[in-house]
């Protein structure tokens, strides 16, 4: 299956790619038809076939619900599907704009959390997304052994309620728990995971982020690395998008695939700064002063899908034991 291209910009779309995704809740959707649910091993921490899943449940949590029922029905491993909303926690438990998608197949929950939404293009801007993004005040972590992004913590915190009845479902189903998003999503669902396995002694089966900020600093990392989490995450990084960087001093928890200018995948950790300068004066050459350009979600898609980067991938899950 062919992964929707982003096409030629218009100045919209130029406007929305600053706030995240030049992409409407169709396009969105319509990424999962480029991955086969039922292929998915839960019991497996990363596969190349299970990191493009993720990556696609990722991407797909930007779409309105009703886009994503209609494309995730043409899958045949579907079990279930349902959709949190912050918008709807009980009195007392404060909306925070946070979603989530719930995608359950025969041996895993995928838990996606969305990525800050777009303005204009969105039906419903989440406005406090750019609170969350910002708001990066140190707080305390669940196991009060470390400091994270206060607004990455605030946005995870407010769905929790409404997410925690179906991780106890899927460990009660014996049912692996993966975890993914992109952006502030890939932040949201990192917070998620960790406060699984601080709270609920789960450990998630895997964190996929695509184009994700550091959650934490030095001491969340070494935090992550004790109670397993850390191993179990993978960080893609497209070319010279900053949003891995936003996070002052922040540290990057667990393995890492840099997409280079040229859609090269590479497991070596790091920013990559020659990269990232050729990348740049790449892209201004061909006209292209989007600084937000390769943050583009369906990019990660393609990218994680293209063929050429199956040996890399394929390498990481034998580091991985797979």
């Amino acid at each position: 299956m062919q992964i929707p291209k982003v096409g030629k910009f218009t100045p919209c779309d130029m406007w929305n790619s600053i706030f995240a995704v030049p992409m409407d809740s169709e396009s969105t959707a319509k990424v999962i038809d480029s991955v086969d649910l039922a292929s998915f091993q839960g019991d497996k921490v990363f596969t190349p076939a299970n990191g493009a899943t993720l990556a696609a449940v990722a991407t797909m949590a930007y779409s309105d619900p009703v886009d994503q029922r209609l494309h995730l029905r043409k899958q045949p491993g579907l079990v279930s599907y349902h959709f949190l909303d912050s918008a709807n926690n009980p009195e007392g438990q404060p909306d925070t704009g946070t979603q989530v998608s719930l995608v359950e197949t025969k041996d895993a929950l995928l838990v996606a959390a969305r990525g800050t939404t777009p303005p204009l293009i969105s039906k419903d801007p989440q406005w406090q997304d750019y609170f969350h993004d910002i708001a990066a005040l140190p707080v305390a972590n669940y196991a009060g052994t470390a400091s994270v992004h206060g607004g990455f913590k605030l946005a995870a915190d407010g769905i929790w309620g409404q997410l925690k009845p179906y991780l106890e479902q899927a460990r009660a189903a014996n049912k692996a728990v993966h975890f993914a998003g992109h952006s502030l999503g890939a932040a949201i669902a990192l917070q998620l995971a960790d406060r699984a396995a601080t709270e609920m002694d789960l450990l998630a089966g895997s964190v996929v982020r695509t184009g994700g900020p550091d959650i934490g600093w030095g001491d969340e990392d070494k935090h992550l690395q004790a109670n397993g989490l850390a191993d179990r995450t993978v960080n893609f990084i497209n070319n010279t998008d900053p949003i891995p960087l936003a996070l002052p001093g922040g540290v990057t928890t667990g393995h890492q695939v840099y997409f280079d200018r040229n859609g090269q995948a590479a497991l070596e950790k790091g920013v990559h700064w020659w990269n990232r300068g050729l990348g740049s004066l790449q892209g201004l050459m061909k006209g292209n002063i989007n600084p937000l350009y390769d943050h583009v979600p369906s990019f990660y898609n393609e990218k994680i899908q293209d063929p050429k980067n199956a040996p890399v991938l394929a390498e990481l899950a034998k580091q991985l034991g797979q």
